[in-house]
């Protein structure tokens, strides 16, 4: 059986190699989804083999799926706020081909559907990040994935990056006043300060581990500033098509701001219209109404706590301090 698995290997090698040095683009990526829909194991192991030629490719033919979008947010509540909206607007206009949910379900399933870990450690997720969503795009090639994310954008020196633009649509950052994220953690954790400053700061340099389906994910999610930072980062947000929403303009300016998300929707490509009726009967039947909101008051040493572990802001994420 290991034979005839090396002779099938061998043999989508040098196919897949022919298509890369030919240059023939249109014909890998046919040739990629016939692999996948065939042999997931096998698929895993091609891409795995020529990861750095793949994602060097600069083509009008995309060899992958751009099928993926990413709402994220450190409190992981805050991407409700986008992904409620989108469920209710959708289905309103019509748009079907959409799906929402958990990019660590996601990963959960293509680890299982490959054999691959019970126990997906942080190496596991920086090693194959882009490999787990190319199967996933693959897997689910006929609709728009949107996807609640947890994890930082990371990017190493060996280019293995969280995401690729190839997959990646857009993607919207919910980023809220870290007085507020403190405040909320606090609530969370009983008014333990310690606890609820070492989770939003990483003081510890933890990891957050989550189950689904048998499989343990662990999420490289840093602190609050690291982790604003990653998915604020200028050149993030051109190449991945990203724009980031400070949570208060959903109470502050709800209409342009759900208007804005169906906007960048149509800048990336999907045709989906913009029915302002839509968003005020949104905003009227669901209106924003987020107890989390509603903070106690912090000390001063709580104040400048935080200040201090946010002097590396992202120049753009300028909040009243």
């Amino acid at each position: 059986m290991q034979i005839l698995q090396n002779i099938k290997f061998q043999y989508h090698i040098k196919e897949i190699n022919d298509l890369v040095s030919g240059n023939k683009h249109k014909e890998l990526s046919e040739n990629l989804i016939s692999l996948y829909s065939k042999d997931a194991k096998m698929f895993f192991k091609i891409i795995k083999h020529f990861y750095h030629q793949l994602i060097e490719i600069r083509s009008t033919e995309n060899i992958f799926i751009n099928n993926l979008v990413l709402v994220n947010s450190f409190m992981s509540d805050d991407q409700k706020i986008v992904s409620n909206f989108f469920d209710f607007y959708f289905t309103k206009v019509n748009f079907k081909k959409f799906l929402i949910d958990n990019f660590s379900t996601k990963i959960a399933e293509v680890s299982q559907s490959i054999d691959f870990s019970s126990k997906l450690s942080v190496d596991d997720m920086i090693n194959n990040s882009i490999i787990f969503q190319m199967m996933m795009s693959f897997k689910n090639m006929e609709k728009i994935l949107f996807l609640h994310n947890d994890f930082v954008f990371f990017s190493t020196e060996q280019k293995l990056n969280f995401c690729h633009s190839g997959q990646v649509k857009c993607f919207f950052h919910i980023v809220d006043h870290p007085y507020q994220v403190y405040s909320r953690l606090k609530k969370i954790n009983n008014g333990d300060k310690n606890i609820s400053q070492n989770i939003m700061f990483n003081l510890d340099n933890s990891t957050h581990v989550v189950s689904h389906n048998d499989v343990s994910i662990e999420i490289m999610k840093k602190g609050w500033t690291v982790h604003s930072n990653s998915w604020c980062d200028p050149n993030v947000i051109n190449s991945m098509r990203g724009i980031f929403i400070k949570k208060e303009d959903f109470k502050l300016n709800p209409e342009e701001t759900y208007a804005n998300l169906i906007l960048h929707l149509r800048q990336s490509g999907e045709e989906i219209p913009l029915d302002y009726k839509l968003i005020d009967q949104y905003i009227e039947d669901q209106p924003y109404n987020d107890t989390s909101d509603e903070i106690e008051e912090l000390s001063n040493n709580e104040k400048k706590f935080i200040q201090r572990n946010c002097t590396d802001l992202n120049e753009d994420l300028i909040f009243d301090f």
